[in-house]
């Protein structure tokens, strides 16, 4: 394992549930600030073992995610003094859009939306099963999904859109990660961006007569198909608030020209 092509991925710390709040962009709730010492020690053992000088946070714009790392990087700042730590935001790599849910006047904060699974059960059936990558979250499609009618006072994102920035974002940080051999990189987001970087490390590891079957535009297709593995992996914990993992992106490296073709493909 080639220890300069190596980045840590942080899932963000468990949030405030409260979908009254526009776009549900809410912080880390306080109790979960107990994580971040371990956090940082994790952090630090990859610094050392992998041998960097310097560390960069990339997060999404989301609240959850830019408190995560506003507090995880003042510890680090603390206990490596000689070290630059430095943050980064990137819209690209938030969660994928829901839209907005009508929410009911009896909803607390801190309960689910039952809106959520409905939607995603139509979601995964649309884009997934249907293969339609421009279906908006939470539309109803007329008599399609009766059960969605009125949840939802404006539909979310399309995989297409999700797709586009995500692996418009990856191709840009695997460049960053070949060039700057002496940063260590830390991308702190959400659970489908964590499950959607293994699900392509996953899928690019396989043999070559298998990735040539994969024409451009289905690429999200045959990550879903990997996503069926990975709760069957060491990566079914990862999604877990707080919890940081290594990736190898020597994989991912050698095929970034299928990126740049999946996302052309995707934006005709």
């Amino acid at each position: 394992m080639m220890q300069s092509h190596i980045a840590l991925i942080l899932r963000h710390l468990d949030d405030i549930q409260d979908f009254r709040i526009q776009d549900r962009n809410t912080g880390i709730l306080e109790s979960e600030r107990e994580k971040i010492p371990l956090v940082v020690e994790n952090i630090m053992q990859q610094f050392y073992l992998l041998n960097k000088t310097n560390i960069q946070f990339i997060c999404s714009n989301r609240l959850r995610a830019l408190h995560t790392v506003e507090a995880v990087s003042a510890e680090l700042s603390k206990r490596l003094i000689n070290v630059t730590v430095v943050t980064t935001t990137d819209e690209r790599i938030r969660d994928l859009y829901h839209g907005e849910y009508t929410i009911p006047e009896s909803y607390q904060p801190g309960r689910k939306l039952p809106a959520v699974a409905i939607a995603n059960a139509a979601y995964i059936d649309q884009t997934f099963v249907r293969k339609n990558l421009d279906y908006h979250n939470g539309d109803p499609l007329g008599v399609t999904y009766p059960q969605l009618s009125g949840l939802f006072s404006h539909y979310g994102e399309t995989q297409r859109e999700f797709s586009i920035r995500f692996y418009d974002f990856v191709q840009e940080f695997l460049e960053k990660v070949h060039h700057d051999k002496d940063t260590l990189y830390i991308v702190v987001t959400h659970t489908a961006i964590v499950f959607r970087f293994f699900e392509l490390d996953k899928l690019y590891a396989k043999d070559q007569s298998f990735l040539k079957n994969i024409q451009p535009g289905n690429l999200t297709f045959f990550e879903w198909g990997c996503a069926k593995d990975l709760p069957h992996s060491s990566e079914k914990l990862f999604v877990s608030p707080g919890e940081l993992k290594a990736i190898n992106l020597l994989v991912l490296l050698n095929h970034r020209k299928t990126l740049q073709h999946e996302i052309t493909k995707l934006r005709a």
